[in-house]
């Protein structure tokens, strides 16, 4: 990665989920769950070295991939209003080498029947490392899991 340009890209993913928002919200907010739906590809091992999920609070997130590179988040909350919306600031590093910063919304609404779920991420990619592109395929990825994880949590009369 030797480009110095920073790419920078911006999108909003939404998805219609069959499930109560507060047990949408709580996938997002229980780092144990996180862990289960939050993969960007199969195999992907993602190990929590902290969490505090509270505004000012930090993760501190490694996504281990199979026989790959371990990439190392540091997500910042900002802004958490319960069951409504959560707001927060995530760097991204490969092997130590930063790849990307990003902002990221998600938005909920509906009842106790139904989720709309709003994701906006605004990021920038760092030193020609393709993260803007990889971003979203990443998301879209993880969200697709999201529906997966509700459905496994409600037949096991948790969600």
């Amino acid at each position: 990665m030797t480009d110095s340009a920073a790419l920078h890209e911006t999108f909003t993913l939404t998805r219609s989920l069959a499930a109560p928002v507060a047990t949408v919200y709580r996938a997002w907010a229980d780092p144990k769950a996180r862990a289960v739906w939050n993969a960007p590809v199969p195999g992907v091992e993602i190990a929590y070295d902290a969490d505090d999920f509270r505004p000012g609070g930090v993760d501190r997130v490694r996504y281990i991939e199979p026989d790959g590179p371990v990439f190392s988040a540091h997500l910042t909350y900002h802004d958490i209003v319960d069951t409504r919306r959560i707001l927060y600031s995530e760097t991204l590093s490969c092997e130590g080498e930063p790849v990307s910063a990003a902002l990221v919304t998600a938005e909920f609404s509906g009842d106790k029947t139904g989720c709309q779920l709003v994701v906006t991420v605004q990021m920038a990619a760092l030193n020609g490392s393709g993260m803007e592109v990889g971003y979203l395929e990443g998301w879209t990825a993880v969200l697709d899991n999201l529906p997966l994880w509700l459905a496994k949590e409600s037949v096991g009369g948790q969600a």
